[in-house]
């Protein structure tokens, strides 16, 4: 699990995650002032998936764990999701990038 730590203010930020050994994701964070929320996009390969809500979630990406060899976590100090565009670069809200091997170990261990 890596900690995402590249995240600023910026209400659209295009990090790519190199963490994983012989991976390259690119992700897309906008922050919708109007919504109070963050919407991520990824980019993968072959693999596309926009606007998906920034939840406090074990994995944003687990609709797409039998696709791709990696995952998205979430979390907040309170358990609430991330509402307010400082909620990343205050680090209230962290994301972190999931191996393959997490993502099973967390699929085994909560979902099995």
């Amino acid at each position: 699990m890596k900690l995402v730590n590249k995240l600023s203010y910026d209400s659209n930020q295009k990090i790519v995650l190199t963490g994983n050994a012989g991976q390259r994701v690119t992700m897309n964070l906008r922050y919708l002032a109007t919504q109070s929320m963050w919407v991520a996009d990824f980019l993968f390969n072959d693999f596309e998936v926009k606007n998906l809500n920034v939840v406090n979630a074990i994995n944003l990406l687990r609709n797409y764990n039998n696709i791709i060899p990696f995952g998205i976590m979430v979390t907040t100090t309170d358990g609430q999701d991330p509402r307010g565009i400082n909620d990343f670069a205050s680090e209230y809200a962290k994301l972190y990038l999931l191996s393959q091997d997490e993502v099973i170990s967390i699929e085994e261990t909560l979902f099995q």
